[in-house]
């Protein structure tokens, strides 16, 4: 976690991201447009473990009247995601826990976060494990 210390790592993080997943920005679109939402609606969105802000940033941009709101155990990432998030910044909420909203959401995101746990790579492997004796 040395790693992501400073604010020009998280920077960094983020202008890497489209070398390590290529064709997300596509992939999003079209996952969007599969959404039983309509882009006008007034919906309530939870990205857990939101990161730099970009998928929020995405659900801003297709669903204008939505609430949003970010979930990231790291203040750095957060720090990231609020500068990104500013020209939404009237309808978006960002904080290291979900409890703190205390609402129903209509859409949860989820998207690399377990990736980045230690201890779900942990049980992973335990279940790997355990699935092949």
């Amino acid at each position: 976690m040395a790693f992501y210390n400073s604010a020009w790592r998280y920077r960094w993080y983020e202008a890497t991201r489209s070398l390590y997943l290529p064709g997300r920005k596509a992939l999003i679109q079209q996952a969007v447009r599969l959404l039983p939402f309509d882009p006008k609606q007034s919906i309530s969105i939870l990205d857990l473990g939101c990161g730099t802000g970009w998928m929020l940033q995405q659900m801003a941009d297709h669903y204008p009247n939505a609430t949003l709101y970010g979930v990231d155990a790291s203040f750095g990432m957060l720090s990231v995601a609020h500068e990104r998030l500013i020209p939404y910044n009237n309808r978006t909420w960002l904080g290291k826990d979900a409890r703190q909203f205390c609402n129903r959401f209509d859409l949860m995101l989820c998207s690399y976060t377990f990736s980045q746990m230690e201890s779900f790579k942990q049980l992973k492997a335990s279940r790997m494990r355990t699935t092949w004796q």
